[in-house]
């Protein structure tokens, strides 16, 4: 049967326009937000926008902003598929805007406990480089009165208690200062107790020290002093021998003091007349040299002792 229209009568009909789509459309279409309703969309999607870092409250507050607009209302309208009256929008913004106290709260408690986590790392921190500053200028303090000290009083606890000072020195400078330190010291102890007579207590501390990579060449060169005191000859010459390679001038005039150059007799030779030499013995010999200047020629060699 095809459609019959019209079999009801207009005043009849209770909704006379619900088949008439492009009616109902067009009516929609020509509906225009109030201009309290634009206020209030700015005001809803303005405050969306400036709390976009709290997400929750920001969402809400679009959805609010959304339903006073034209394309907002037309759309959840039609997801909604209900009419969106004044009631009902003021009941759904009214519901959102109550969702948003729990929600600020919770956001307000939790910026306060990160302003309050923030402080105290600050604090920490303020803290920490007072702490540190204090403990630096302790050490500095206390490196330099260690480094005065010693000189007061020349011996070994001077000495070792400069080496423990090692503990305060960080930068490569205060090393190297405290290394010149105790090398200074060291052989102003061995040279008072060289002076002493004191040998064998001299060279423990030095042995010590070149163990240890200090001192240098003037320490090799007083242990040899010591050994050479001691009757230790060869192990003097040792020390002088490596200072000398060294470049060390006073243990190479000691070194050729003690152990100089020496001549003697390698072997003999024939010096014929000419002045050259022949191994020959008997008749003949240098007979084209005009002769033999001297039998048995001592031909000499250098030598040293040790």
């Amino acid at each position: 049967m095809p459609y019959q229209p019209d079999l009801i009568p207009k005043e009849n009909s209770i909704l006379p326009d619900y088949f008439n789509v492009k009616k109902a459309k067009s009516q929609s279409a020509k509906q225009k937000a109030s201009p309290l309703a634009i206020f209030l969309s700015i005001i809803f999607i303005g405050s969306g926008l400036l709390t976009y870092h709290y997400l929750m409250i920001a969402a809400l507050l679009l959805f609010c902003g959304l339903s006073f607009t034209s394309g907002g209302k037309r759309w959840m309208e039609r997801s909604g598929r209900f009419t969106l009256t004044p009631k009902i929008r003021f009941l759904f913004c009214s519901t959102l805007i109550i969702l948003c106290l729990p929600l600020s709260a919770y956001y307000s408690q939790k910026d306060k406990n990160e302003a309050m986590a923030l402080a105290a790392v600050k604090q920490r921190a303020r803290a920490f480089s007072a702490d540190s500053l204090n403990k630096e200028n302790i050490r500095r303090d206390s490196l330099a009165v260690y480094l005065r000290d010693p000189y007061q009083q020349i011996s070994m606890q001077s000495l070792n208690r400069l080496k423990s000072v090692s503990r305060f020195t960080y930068s490569g400078d205060e090393k190297e200062n405290l290394r010149k330190t105790i090398n200074q010291l060291t052989l102003k102890l061995v040279n008072r107790l060289i002076t002493a007579g004191k040998y064998e207590q001299a060279v423990p501390i030095i042995d010590n020290e070149l163990e240890h990579g200090m001192g240098g060449t003037e320490l090799l060169y007083q242990r040899a002093i010591c050994n050479l005191k001691s009757g230790h000859t060869g192990l003097a010459i040792g020390d002088l021998d490596a200072a000398k390679n060294a470049g060390y001038k006073p243990a190479e005039r000691l070194y050729n003091k003690v152990n100089p150059i020496r001549r003697r007799i390698a072997y003999y030779e024939t010096l014929c007349a000419d002045g050259s030499s022949s191994s020959a013995t008997g008749r003949g010999a240098c007979s084209w040299h005009g002769g033999v200047a001297e039998w048995n020629h001592p031909v000499y060699e250098e030598y040293r002792k040790y």
